[in-house]
């Protein structure tokens, strides 16, 4: 799949298949998401909005993949662990995010790597 032209939102719901995919193609595969927030301005302190984001991204698996929501843990933070520079308006942006981690490596390879 080509991600080429592709805006952020059709690149973004194009990992959600792809992670979604591989946890339905292995059943032991777990995935933790974590929602940030760039804790700046409207944003400072906002856990809740944290957690909102993660649990979009829980929610989406669970009803469009089939994804049993015991295997996603969701959690919650302001910046994310590795920040980008939260003083810029771009680094701010980047850290409005949910990063995704799990307990298979297989959740985050390339199509070259799975061969």
């Amino acid at each position: 799949m080509s991600l080429s032209g592709k805006d952020e939102m059709e690149v973004n719901h194009a990992a959600l298949d792809i992670w979604g995919a591989r946890m339905k193609q292995y059943p032991d595969m777990t995935m933790k998401v974590t929602g940030c927030n760039s804790n700046s301005g409207a944003e400072r302190g906002k856990i809740d909005l944290s957690k909102q984001r993660a649990m979009a991204v829980r929610d989406y698996l669970v009803n469009t993949w089939g994804i049993d929501g015991k295997r996603i843990i969701v959690d919650q933070r302001n910046l994310p662990e590795l920040p980008t520079n939260p003083v810029t308006k771009a680094g701010m942006e980047e850290n409005r995010r949910v990063e995704i981690s799990s307990n298979d490596p297989r959740i985050k390879r390339s199509g070259e790597d799975r061969k």
